[in-house]
């Protein structure tokens, strides 16, 4: 039977039609599940308030840089309708400003969130009294304040997406003097609601790390086309070799041959064998052993970034062997023994740097002392603070001693905020040269 849709042309309009298919892009099919009707139909906005006003562009270029990493990518697809009627996803094989991981829209308020409908939505504005806070209360959000909080732009039907490039995610966010709104619409077709928490997880995480992502994301560029494309780099690779090349930057190109040595400090608890060293002990004790990586200035310093984490990653954990950690705690342990320290294994015109990592102790998460808190701060609607209470908000681990070494690295861990804390003992010179370079970045 012939359609009866170009009749009604004249008062419609011509039927939409999917987007021409991009040659370059990703096709991925959908589960049953995501790709069902039932999915389909559900177009959910999450909105999240904060008392605080945030960044707008620095959450979209975290969430898009998220979307930009390994199997991230896929929730910057496009959904498209196969020719059997399934659901399939088109990732564009690089994003662009015209082709965007997220589709992105702000709306500025240079007033009060009080003086804004979005006012109601805020349960710390209701009456904290004793009697209002032990009865239930209706949080009202009418359908009316869905199209304030998700935005002009947002899709509310499926076809918005299928009949045009946009991608999954729209992220749109409400700044006030006071407040910020932030809410993300996608079809349920993309996740459920524990995807999401792994999603905003890692958009976290991006955001509080964005100069470690930068590195994470240089170092991958320079090894993606060699035999160690495959190599997944930890936080450790990529921040240690930042820190160990800063500081060696005073050594001048001019000097491509000079040796460098990286001695890295090996904690022994829970690397030795039970018999020797029983796990359900605490060890307050110096336990510690040295391994070593050799390099050049040309190699570590004059190469790719990515090359120099690969490097440090191979050198560490190829002396994590059971045969390897026993020989350097001989080595260590025989060497203090005989002379009081440990041996210096680097050419006699080589530039030692001695790096400690503590990043698994943790200090910030096991440090609580808010039992010996004498009095809480004063306030008339109690808050949550980061970091709560009792809790530390820096660290500083400084050795004294007449003879410092030549170089020393001491990464501490990370801060509630998911930053990385870092301390170096360098020459006054290289100071100078490190913070340049941050100064530039």
């Amino acid at each position: 039977m012939p359609s009866l849709r170009p009749l009604l042309n004249p008062i419609l309009g011509p039927a939409l039609r999917q987007p021409e298919r991009v040659s370059t892009d990703t096709v991925i099919q959908l589960s049953a599940l995501d790709r069902s009707w039932m999915m389909r139909m559900m177009i959910m906005s999450w909105s999240m308030c904060f008392h605080d006003v945030l960044d707008p562009e620095m959450l979209h270029a975290s969430l898009s840089q998220l979307l930009t990493i390994g199997n991230w990518r896929k929730l910057g697809g496009r959904p498209r309708l196969a020719d059997d009627g399934k659901l399939e996803l088109h990732i564009p094989e690089a994003f662009s400003p015209s082709r965007p991981a997220v589709h992105f829209t702000t709306e500025p308020n240079p007033s009060s969130v009080m003086s804004h409908p979005l006012a109601s939505t805020i349960p710390s504005l209701f009456s904290h009294s004793t009697d209002a806070l032990s009865r239930p209360h209706i949080l009202d959000t009418p359908l009316t304040l869905t199209p304030i909080l998700a935005g002009p732009e947002a899709p509310t039907m499926f076809s918005d997406y299928t009949t045009t490039d946009r991608p999954l995610i729209s992220l749109h966010v409400i700044t006030f003097n006071d407040a910020t709104f932030v809410t993300i619409t996608y079809p349920h077709s993309a996740t459920d609601g524990m995807g999401r928490k792994e999603l905003v997880e890692n958009w976290c995480r991006v955001l509080a790390a964005s100069c470690l992502q930068s590195l994470r994301q240089s170092a991958e560029a320079d090894i993606s086309q060699s035999p160690e494309a495959a190599i997944r780099l930890s936080d450790s690779d990529i921040l240690t070799t930042w820190l160990v090349r800063l500081a060696c930057s005073h050594i001048p190109k001019s000097s491509p041959t000079k040796p460098i040595a990286i001695s890295t400090a090996l904690d022994l608890r829970g690397r030795l064998h039970e018999e020797d060293m029983p796990t359900d002990v605490a060890y307050v004790s110096n336990l510690v052993a040295y391994n070593w990586t050799s390099t050049t200035a040309r190699e570590f310093l004059h190469g790719l970034f990515g090359k120099a984490a690969v490097l440090i990653r191979d050198s560490v954990r190829s002396q994590l062997t059971d045969a390897q950690v026993y020989a350097s705690t001989r080595l260590t342990y025989n060497a203090v023994a005989e002379s009081g320290s440990t041996n210096q294994f680097t050419e006699p015109n080589g530039f030692v740097v001695s790096v400690s990592n503590v990043s698994k102790a943790r200090f910030h998460e096991v440090i609580e002392f808010s039992p010996a808190i004498v009095k809480a701060e004063a306030r008339d609607v109690e808050e949550e603070r980061t970091p709560p209470r009792g809790r530390i908000v820096w660290q500083c681990n400084t050795p004294r001693m007449r003879m410092h070494p030549p170089c020393l690295v001491y990464i501490q861990g990370k801060d509630h905020a998911g930053n990385y804390l870092a301390q170096m003992l360098v020459a006054e010179k290289t100071w100078r040269v490190i913070e340049e370079t941050i100064s530039a970045m």
